[in-house]
């Protein structure tokens, strides 16, 4: 038996130290503070290094290690304790696909190779060392990057730049995803899904012409 553990993932992870987005991140989870590899969890690194196998032909450098500190109340973590091969998913942000159309697919692949995988007893093909070849996520994500943000907002120190998320909320039935200020100040070590740089006029001209320039303008009032 094996644990397939599916979640989605924030847009704010990338892949190592790249400017890539972890558009699929997998996990072996730990089963102590240790987070020694027992049997079962060296069964889930391997058969993760078999689907990483299959999504680099698809969308090579987009597929990361999540953060494998132990917790024993995460469901991933307690059937790796019951020696139950787990293994974790994280649907993550692949270009303009804020509805995971895209991600969705990748997933869909990454399932079939894991099963193909067990079927055909294949998984002693992959080895553990694979799994750990896969960079880990980063943080170094925000949604929309704006460099040069004191010529839109002349209260910011100049150079300064603001990073922007989504805030996914329910309206009317349907999500709609809303721009929020999430840090400004010197961000050169982030990167945004999209970018405007100010002090291009061409590029500031695109920006006031975003469906959230509205929203977002009224923050600088």
């Amino acid at each position: 038996d094996y644990c397939f553990n599916l979640h989605d993932q924030r847009t704010i992870f990338n892949v190592g130290d790249t400017p890539r987005p972890a558009t699929v991140s997998f996990l072996a989870p730990a089963h102590d503070e240790e987070r020694s590899i027992s049997v079962t969890r060296g069964l889930s690194m391997q058969l993760i290094a078999a689907m990483n196998s299959q999504l680099q032909k698809m969308i090579p450098g987009q597929v990361g290690r999540y953060d494998d500190a132990f917790n024993h109340n995460c469901v991933g973590d307690t059937f790796q304790m019951l020696e139950t091969p787990t293994l974790l998913f994280e649907a993550g942000h692949f270009k303009n696909d804020y509805q995971r159309e895209s991600t969705r697919e990748y997933i869909f692949h990454a399932l079939a190779k894991a099963l193909d995988t067990i079927s055909g007893n294949k998984i002693k093909e992959h080895s553990r060392g694979d799994y750990f070849e896969i960079p880990e996520n980063g943080k170094r994500f925000v949604d929309i990057l704006i460099h040069n943000a004191d010529i839109i907002n002349p209260k910011l120190p100049e150079g300064s730049s603001i990073g922007v998320m989504y805030k996914e909320t329910l309206y009317n039935g349907s999500v709609e995803f809303i721009p929020t200020i999430d840090k400004t100040g010197n961000l050169q070590p982030y990167f945004g899904h999209i970018t405007y740089d100010c002090n291009n006029p061409g590029q500031l001209q695109v920006l006031k012409q975003q469906v959230f320039w509205s929203s977002l303008s009224r923050h600088f009032k």
